[in-house]
């Protein structure tokens, strides 16, 4: 809840945490270039998107809290699309850990996009609630998204910002392109990581491919029958 302030910087108890964990580790240099290079980002992200505006109401569905959860968990506050100048179709809390709000709540919402987070990829084809956020989405005109994974026990700082870039690039039609958009979310991987940052994306997309429900990184999805149940593929 502490990391991005309203007006688009990193919050007091953020950076308090990082400058006292530069002193504890004796690489207070390294602090400053995290608390600089994170507010850079939030500066260059919100310079991308000045002077735009949506109406497009967004639903962030399976968004995890201790663990996977199903798609009728999500979230009031979510940085990236805070960042992005995005619409929230849910406004019951206003916390950035996710809750469950029920599918009846879900369908209820009237949202135009869907961002998936991939973590609930286990919890979609056995789960009841699930099931039943699928049956409103497939009746819905609502174009389903798969994002990088958001929340386990606290907040992915890195794919906050790295989501902000594709949100933005999905909610403002020629914002940047596909290359330019992959671009930037490198450079947030290689900041936070130098040189093993190169393969963060590659190695999260590797895994979300090859588990019970692929869900590739990045990529629109759709409701299709998996056969006496609803499940996701690929929009081809």
């Amino acid at each position: 809840d502490s990391f991005m302030t309203e007006n688009y910087t990193l919050g007091e108890d953020f950076v308090f945490q990082v400058e006292l964990l530069g002193q504890i580790f004796q690489m207070e240099d390294r602090a400053e270039e995290l608390i600089n290079g994170i507010n850079g980002f939030f500066t260059q992200i919100r310079d991308l998107v000045d002077g735009r505006t949506t109406n497009q109401s967004v639903y962030l569905a399976g968004t995890a809290v201790a663990g996977a959860k199903a798609l009728d968990w999500t979230v009031g506050n979510f940085a990236s699309l805070e960042l992005v100048g995005g619409i929230n179709s849910y406004t019951g809390s206003t916390s950035a850990a996710a809750v469950e709000i029920g599918p009846e709540a879900v369908g209820a919402l009237g949202f135009d996009i869907v961002f998936l987070d991939p973590t609930s990829y286990n919890m979609i084809n056995g789960d009841a609630d699930s099931q039943r956020v699928l049956e409103y989405i497939s009746n819905s005109s609502a174009d389903v998204y798969v994002m990088m994974p958001y929340f386990w026990f606290g907040c992915n700082f890195d794919n906050v910002i790295a989501n902000a870039y594709y949100l933005a690039y999905v909610l403002y039609d020629g914002i940047y392109n596909e290359t330019v958009m992959m671009g930037h979310i490198n450079d947030v991987y290689e900041f936070f990581y130098g040189d093993a940052g190169t393969q963060v994306f590659s190695k999260m997309d590797a895994f979300f491919t090859g588990v019970t429900v692929s869900l590739p990184l990045l990529q629109q999805v759709q409701v299709v029958d998996g056969g006496g149940f609803k499940t996701f593929a690929l929009v081809v």
